[in-house]
């Protein structure tokens, strides 16, 4: 199952870099900081769109900050991603207070581009862990989990289980100026 994931991290990864190289005019050394964007508003922006979508009920979803060391929820998070806090310049997660809903987004910001592919280890090591509570507890839940979508641009990923990835991932594509 890692192989697979990794293959298809790869696919998605070369695309994306494919996709920033052809829109981008200039040094292609400079390719990785052609991406900016600000995780808070990316995250202020998922919170809408699920809010849409659950017609204007999101009390039950909670915000994390992961930069923030005296936030204990954000810390639940680097802890199960297994990385330093260090590796990041700002994230944000956001899920289910309660566990009956793998609904999950988490949006980082890696410190450096040499960081990224520790802090995408971690997205996928937050995957493994969440494959194994659901598959074994709700499986509408576990489906939602196999649709996951971890994705980069730049120094910047996104992690996304929810029941319409698509949308949330639209926001990600258009705040990293993707086409």
């Amino acid at each position: 199952m890692k192989k697979v994931w990794l293959v298809v991290s790869l696919i998605v990864l070369t695309m994306v870099m494919a996709a920033c190289g052809s829109s981008s005019e200039g040094d292609s050394a400079d390719e990785t900081e052609a991406v900016t964007m600000n995780t808070e508003e990316v995250m202020n922006q998922v919170e809408s769109q699920i809010s849409e979508d659950m017609g204007g009920e999101t009390g039950m979803l909670q915000r994390a900050n992961l930069t923030d060391e005296e936030d204990p929820a954000g810390q639940m998070y680097i802890d199960t991603m297994g990385i330093e806090r260090d590796l990041l310049a700002s994230g944000f997660g956001y899920q289910s207070m309660m566990n009956v809903n793998s609904t999950t987004i988490i949006v980082l910001e890696a410190a450096s581009a040499d960081d990224v592919p520790a802090v995408k280890e971690g997205l996928e090591a937050y995957l493994e862990n969440q494959v194994n509570v659901w598959s074994q507890y709700l499986p509408d839940q576990y489906e939602k989990v196999e649709n996951n979508i971890i994705k980069t641009a730049g120094n910047y990923l996104i992690y996304i289980t929810y029941d319409h990835p698509e949308n949330i991932e639209t926001i990600f594509d258009e705040a990293a100026g993707a086409e």
